[in-house]
C-alpha cells in the first residue's frame, strides 16, 4: 500500500552507490528464497523494494563515505519519528545527530564498530519509546499537548525496534529493522514486564530522558506502572 501511495517516502537510493544497493538487495533475496520463502509475482522492479516485500523488517543499506557509513539505500515503512528524505545520503554522525549527546557519548565506538564489523556475523540491539498510537507509518513526533495522566497513559503504546546490521563479505552493510507496538496496558498487567520497563525508565540518562520525552509523559507513566492512584 505505502510502495504504491507514498513511494518516495519509503523508497530511496543514491545512484553512485546502486551497486551496494543491488548487492544487499539480492544477499535478502537469495538468503530467503534458499529458506522457501515465496516470491510473490508483482510488478515492482527496484531490486530493494522486491526484497523488503519478502520480509516485515525495513531494509537499509550502508556502504563507507569519506566521513563513515552512509545510509546509501532503504525501503523505510515504519519510521519511528523519522523521515527517509532527511537521512538518505548522510553518513551515521548526520543520523544520531538529532538524539541529544548521542554522537558524543558513543559516536568513536560506533565508527570502529562498523570499520570492524566482520562479515558474516548478524549483530543485534533493541530501542523502544512511548507512542500515543499504534500507527506503523510514524514520520514525525507524536503531540504531547496536553500532557497526560496516570490514567490516560493506559491508551498509550510502546513501540520498540529491533535492529540487526551484517556486513555482506565486502563494504557494504545490511541494517534491518523490525517494529513491534504494544499496549501499556498489557504491560501493565505482566508484573515482570512492568518491573522490567520501570528498571529501564530508572536506568535512563539525563540526556536520553530528553531524547526520550520524558518531561512530557515520564511522570505519569511511572505513577501508571507503579500504580499510583489519580
Amino acid at each position: 500500500m505505502l510502495m504504491a501511495q507514498a513511494r518516495q517516502a519509503v523508497l530511496a537510493d543514491l545512484p553512485e552507490h546502486i551497486e551496494a544497493v543491488r548487492e544487499g538487495a539480492e544477499w535478502v533475496r537469495d538468503a530467503l528464497l534458499a529458506r522457501g520463502y515465496p516470491e510473490r509475482d508483482h510488478a515492482e522492479r527496484h531490486p530493494l523494494a522486491r526484497a523488503a516485500l519478502l520480509v516485515p523488517d525495513d531494509l537499509c543499506i550502508l556502504a563507507p563515505g569519506p566521513d563513515g557509513y552512509v545510509l546509501v539505500g532503504a525501503c523505510l515503512c515504519s519510521p519511528s519519528y523519522w523521515r527517509l528524505a532527511d537521512k538518505i545520503g548522510k553518513p551515521l554522525v548526520g543520523i544520531h545527530a538529532p538524539v541529544e549527546g548521542l554522537e558524543q557519548a558513543i559516536g568513536p565506538a560506533i565508527a570502529r564498530f562498523m570499520d570492524n564489523l566482520p562479515p558474516g556475523r548478524v549483530f543485534e540491539r533493541r530501542n523502544w519509546n512511548i507512542h500515543r498510537d499504534a500507527e506503523r507509518f510514524h514520520q514525525v513526533p507524536d503531540v504531547w499537548d496536553p500532557r497526560p495522566g496516570p490514567a490516560d497513559c493506559a491508551a498509550l503504546y510502546v513501540r520498540s525496534e529491533r535492529q540487526t546490521l551484517r556486513r555482506l563479505g565486502g563494504s557494504t552493510i545490511l541494517f534491518t529493522i523490525g517494529v513491534g507496538i504494544y499496549p501499556l496496558a498489557d504491560i501493565h498487567g505482566h508484573p515482570t514486564a512492568r518491573a522490567d520497563l520501570l528498571a529501564a525508565i530508572a536506568a535512563m540518562s539525563p540526556a536520553e530522558r530528553r531524547s526520550f520525552g520524558y518531561h512530557h509523559h515520564g511522570d505519569a507513566l511511572v505513577a501508571y506502572l507503579e500504580g499510583v492512584e489519580v
